[in-house]
């Protein structure tokens, strides 16, 4: 009798044993297949997926990175432009007309209307620089270039006026975090040998801010 107790209470154990053993295994393969499953990955184990997962991670930052230095190059070189339009020259023009004509019919290959010239400086600069560009950079609520029945004109009054102090065609820059939506943008690039500032040739930098504005990356001010 004791014999046959002992051979139930064997067995009892092995299938106890069985039982959870099986339980272990649904988990494990259970909790793996979450971690596939919510990943969306075909890795079977642990250490594969966290790999991955921190491989992808590392890709996506450097291409904002890189995205940025692209946006930060392409926000310099409109500045420039502007600068070359606003500041220190204009856009070309028919000035073959009376001596008494106050405007000129702008003639650019690139900038057929005001509103191609507005969406250029509008991408470039937040609204409140954009605005003082194109509605009054003469003072006075008065724009250089506007729209008159449907012809594109400039101001003959105005631009031209200014002078840059540095040396535009080479330049590089660098960026520092000042929070999640803004960067300081300092500009390395040669100085004019005949710098009114301090009369010497030499490298020069200038630093702006630029700001995210309806999600895009603008310079606050035009610099030049």
């Amino acid at each position: 009798m004791f014999s046959v107790l002992r051979c139930i209470a064997v067995s009892c154990m092995v299938l106890i044993l069985t039982v959870g053993f099986a339980g272990c295994q649904s988990k494990v393969t259970t909790s793996q297949a979450n971690i596939s499953s919510g990943l969306k990955m075909t890795t079977t184990t642990t250490s594969q997926t966290v790999t991955t997962t921190y491989l992808k991670a590392t890709t996506t930052i450097t291409n904002n990175k890189s995205q940025l230095n692209q946006r930060i190059r392409t926000l310099i070189d409109n500045n420039i432009e502007c600068m070359n339009i606003f500041v220190t020259g204009t856009l070309p023009s028919n000035q073959n007309v009376p001596a008494s004509q106050e405007m000129y019919k702008v003639t650019s290959d690139k900038f057929h209307t005001f509103e191609d010239l507005k969406k250029f400086v509008t991408d470039t600069y937040m609204k409140a620089e954009a605005d003082h560009l194109l509605y009054n950079i003469m003072g006075e609520g008065k724009p250089l270039y506007f729209e008159k029945d449907g012809i594109f004109y400039i101001n003959a009054k105005g631009g031209a006026g200014g002078i840059t102090l540095y040396d535009w065609s080479k330049y590089a820059f660098q960026y520092s975090n000042i929070n999640s939506s803004s960067k300081l943008v300092t500009v390395s690039l040669t100085e004019y040998d005949d710098n009114p500032i301090n009369g010497t040739s030499g490298p020069g930098k200038i630093s702006k801010k630029i700001v995210l504005e309806n999600g895009v990356w603008k310079f606050d001010k035009m610099f030049f």
